[in-house]
């Protein structure tokens, strides 16, 4: 550029067979010239080699995840890892220390070849990381001495937790068979807000009659009592919820599973008269007792009388007798004189719909029963005195006065 100035260009070539080994390289270019500030210009060069057995990982930037303290893990990550020859590797996750593992590495080996690459990936595991950020490097070593190791830098930040309405447990679930005298107990669910401070909340809507929860209000951490009331429903499966609100978050809302078992299937195994306990026959207008298991309710009832008494029916050839007694072990019932003249009659109970094998059983004109004091059909007759005194060895019926017998 000899007098008035202009633009030169200058090639420049690298020698890399002159280099003896991969690595990063610096030279540089001087320019001597009077026509430059101090006579000289220097302009640095650079020369990275690598070999030809080299692998490439991509993405080739640090792998970065986010995660909210104690909020679900976000999604793995993916790292494909590529190369001119063939080898197989082992992945190897440097922990932090004293910090738990929080990086998984799938798969630990495998192999790559010039035509198929490996996927690595990378997975957050369940954690309790306190807030700050966490990088680990994960190691992959060749078993082809002639591919260097591979490097990749993992971090996670794991950031403050947002204010919400945190159940636990997170759903609930009830199970009552038809017919029992309770309903199932209770259950207790703790409501927690996994930020700083508290949350005041309130049952904003529970979906069905059958659900109750208590107390209506509260604030963060409390304890709500969740309750079923099952008794009038029929057997099945029922979901409901109920849902907390509070000012500012997203509302919360929690699942309830009832499930309503029908009762055993009823099995009565003795028949007798209710007075004199003899069981060979029955008869019109009879009163018998039935002794068995899943006959009824738990807890006995008496009245109002009927032909149906807490869900629990007996028919006779397909006639129902009127209960005056219902139980899980047995019935009070009189037989309907819609049996006489039969020789036999095929007697089910039923009890919330379910109903039993029918018995067999053999009808006669009349069945005479005295009443006992001990209701066992055996020792002192139950039996009243003329002025409605207890007949009694010690309290005698008087000569000509008469008795009421039952």
């Amino acid at each position: 550029m000899p007098g008035g100035g202009g633009t030169t260009n200058i090639n420049v070539q690298v020698t890399p067979g002159t280099v003896l080994s991969p690595g990063q390289y610096l030279g540089s270019i001087q320019i001597n010239s009077s026509g430059l500030l101090g006579g000289s210009l220097k302009i640095p060069v650079t020369l990275n080699l690598t070999s030809k057995n080299s692998v490439t990982v991509s993405p080739t930037g640090p792998i970065a995840f986010n995660q909210l303290q104690g909020g679900a893990v976000p999604g793995p990550q993916t790292v494909q890892l590529s190369g001119a020859v063939s080898s197989t590797f082992l992945t190897v996750a440097t922990p932090q220390q004293n910090v738990p593992a929080w990086l998984l590495v799938t798969p630990a080996n495998g192999s790559i070849t010039p035509s198929t690459a490996a996927t690595l990936t990378l997975t957050i595991a369940a954690n309790t990381l306190l807030q700050g950020t966490y990088s680990t490097l994960v190691t992959v070593s060749f078993s082809n001495s002639s591919i260097p190791q591979a490097t990749i830098l993992v971090s996670m930040t794991v950031a403050p937790p947002t204010p919400a309405l945190v159940p636990t447990p997170a759903t609930l679930s009830f199970s009552y068979q038809s017919g029992a005298s309770q309903p199932p107990p209770g259950q207790s669910i703790t409501i927690s807000n996994p930020a700083t401070g508290s949350l005041n909340f309130t049952v904003a809507s529970i979906s069905d009659t059958w659900l109750t929860v208590s107390p209506g209000s509260g604030a963060t951490p409390g304890t709500l009592s969740v309750a079923v009331n099952p008794q009038n429903l029929a057997p099945g499966s029922y979901s409901g919820s109920f849902t907390l609100a509070s000012s500012g978050i997203a509302s919360l809302t929690v699942p309830v599973t009832l499930f309503v078992s029908a009762s055993s299937t009823p099995q009565p195994f003795i028949i007798a008269n209710n007075s004199s306990g003899v069981g060979s026959q029955i008869a019109p207008g009879e009163i018998i007792y039935i002794k068995g298991s899943g006959l009824g309710p738990g807890n006995g009832v008496s009245g109002p009388y009927g032909t149906a008494l807490a869900g629990v029916q007996v028919t006779f050839n397909g006639v129902p007798g009127t209960l005056l007694y219902v139980s899980s072990t047995q019935i009070d019932v009189v037989v309907p004189y819609e049996v006489a003249g039969a020789a036999t009659t095929s007697m089910v109970v039923t009890y919330q719909s379910v109903q039993s094998a029918p018995l067999s059983q053999q009808v006669a004109a009349v069945a005479l029963g005295l009443s006992t004091n001990n209701q066992a059909g055996n020792g002192q007759a139950a039996v009243l005195n003329q002025d409605y005194s207890f007949n009694t060895p010690a309290s005698p019926a008087k000569q000509g006065s008469y008795i009421s017998v039952y």
